[in-house]
């Protein structure tokens, strides 16, 4: 219920199956690709403040329900007018706000853990923070999914087998970003 940076602690516990009991990992799962979503007005306001009417203008279908909702976005299939299925990942709308919050909540919580266990791990929030500020950025996301793809092309031998969607830098903010839609396997 709190989501943000609490559904992306969830999602850190979900990457311990190996040490954690089924039960746990049959609960945070779910945090993966199914946190809580942001409604439909929240996601079409997104929309007009970020690209104004330039993408919807170029939009032939959007469907109003994400087909996935993680920590920080959700993202909403949509086809262009000239046919292309494009995946729209959308900020949800109070990340910017509780970001700043939250990250203070778990630095506080990392140095009272440091202090009553007596591990050094404050050490490690400045990173974690920066992190997550980062990712809080789909510009940035942008970029490394077009630096991925051309490093992906430059390799002989992956070459033709990583596929790396592309990335409409026209439709890409820091809330907003539009790439190729691609069924994953």
């Amino acid at each position: 219920k709190n989501g943000g940076l609490y559904v992306k602690l969830g999602q850190s516990v979900n990457t311990l199956a190996h040490i954690l009991p089924p039960e746990y990992m049959k609960y945070f799962s779910g945090l993966l690709d199914q946190a809580p979503q942001a409604s439909y007005e929240d996601v079409k306001r997104i929309l007009d403040e970020d690209l104004g009417s330039e993408l919807v203008s170029r939009l032939e279908t959007f469907e109003p329900v994400a087909i996935a909702s993680a920590s920080i976005a959700q993202v909403h299939i949509a086809t262009l007018r000239d046919g292309t299925k494009v995946a729209v990942k959308i900020q949800k709308p109070w990340i910017q706000k509780q970001l700043p919050f939250d990250l203070a909540c778990y630095q506080i919580l990392v140095f009272l853990l440091e202090k009553v266990f007596d591990l050094p791990m404050f050490w490690t929030t400045q990173t974690v923070c920066e992190v997550i500020t980062e990712e809080s950025d789909f510009r940035i996301e942008a970029a490394n999914s077009e630096r991925a793809a051309s490093n992906w092309k430059e390799s002989s031998k992956w070459r033709n087998r990583v596929y790396v969607p592309k990335v409409f830098g026209d439709f890409t903010t820091r809330r907003v970003m539009v790439q190729e839609f691609v069924n994953g396997r």
